[in-house]
């Protein structure tokens, strides 16, 4: 007799570590989202999680006190009996495995609950830094992710680029074309550069026409390489609306961080170098930099470039530099 109260004691010993543990979880999960989300979600989205979470919480910690009562009172009535009798067992063991399966049962609700609010909440964060038109990554993901990047640069140096590129003569397109296939032809220029780029880089739409590309751990001989393929990709795109086949182009500007910059110069240079880019003629990429127009003719030369097929002649990008 006394090894089972022994046994239904570390039982019920067993469930309270188990449903404290959960309980700890789900407190530590949303102390972990309260940290990561609170920067990113609108405090109403963030008040409304807390307060779920809370009320989660107290329901579980209401049923592991009942859940507890209930084990001694099946103690107790064990303890209370003084001669062996296989009912009082048989009936003990009963009670105490239907109470927990009913306190299982309860936790695994309450962890669905709290998983599927956490689910709504990453849903809510992408589509708050989500660009509805065009999928790619919006202005204030690109603020929150250029914060972040220059986090960490604070804590291990690293190279870092930024190309800001803008569709050339866009607004007449969209005046002459409408404004469905304006949207159309923005929505595949920045499928090409998401092509264009690697998995590590974020493409952002910036505003309008624009885009701004943040290109992590990169430098600006390859930071110049990936906007030269960009540009081309873009160029060479065939958009068939119709009878009709139309093409854009766009205008790049590529800077590298400078030691100590911080983000508003950085932007800054990056707009600069765009500026210049269409001040060149568009359709191509511009840079700037304090080593002449040899280090680009370098990079330009790794460059596959497109061939006007009517006379066998490589089509030579329009590039350029600006002295810093």
């Amino acid at each position: 007799m006394v090894l089972l109260v022994f046994v239904l004691a570390s039982l019920s010993a067993a469930i309270g570590y188990m449903a404290a543990g959960m309980l700890n979880h789900g407190q530590i999960q949303a102390e972990r989202e309260d940290n990561r989300l609170s920067n990113e979600l609108e405090r109403k989205e963030l008040n409304e999680f807390m307060q779920h979470v809370q009320t989660v919480a107290s329901n579980v910690d209401e049923k592991v006190d009942q859940h507890s009562l209930n084990l001694a009172t099946i103690n107790d009535d064990i303890v209370k009996v003084q001669q062996p009798d296989p009912k009082v067992v048989l009936r003990a063991v009963k009670q105490l495995f239907e109470a927990n399966v009913q306190l299982h049962g309860e936790l695994t609700t309450a962890q669905q609950q709290i998983e599927d609010k956490q689910v709504q909440l990453e849903s809510y964060m992408t589509e708050a830094r989500t660009d509805q038109l065009t999928g790619v990554s919006n202005r204030r993901a690109f603020d929150e992710e250029i914060h972040r990047l220059f986090t960490l640069l604070e804590r291990r140096p690293s190279d870092l680029c930024l190309m800001m590129a803008d569709v050339d003569h866009f607004k007449l397109f969209n005046d002459y074309h409408g404004h469905q296939v304006g949207d159309e032809m923005l929505q595949r220029v920045a499928a090409t550069f998401e092509r264009s780029t690697r998995s590590c880089d974020i493409v952002c739409r910036y505003g309008g026409e624009e885009f701004a590309i943040l290109l992590p751990r990169t430098k600006l001989p390859d930071a110049l390489r990936v906007a030269e393929r960009g540009r081309v990709a873009v160029e060479a795109l065939q958009c068939d609306f119709g009878e009709i086949e139309l093409h854009v182009t766009v205008s790049i500007g590529v800077v590298e961080l400078r030691p100590g910059e911080n983000i508003a110069a950085f932007v800054k240079r990056g707009d600069a170098a765009l500026y210049a880019a269409k001040i060149a003629g568009r359709n191509c990429v511009w840079h700037e930099s304090n080593d002449g127009t040899q280090q680009l003719d370098e990079v330009m030369a790794t460059v596959e470039v497109p061939v006007d097929h009517r006379t066998g002649l490589s089509i030579r990008p329009r590039c350029g530099n600006m002295v810093g």
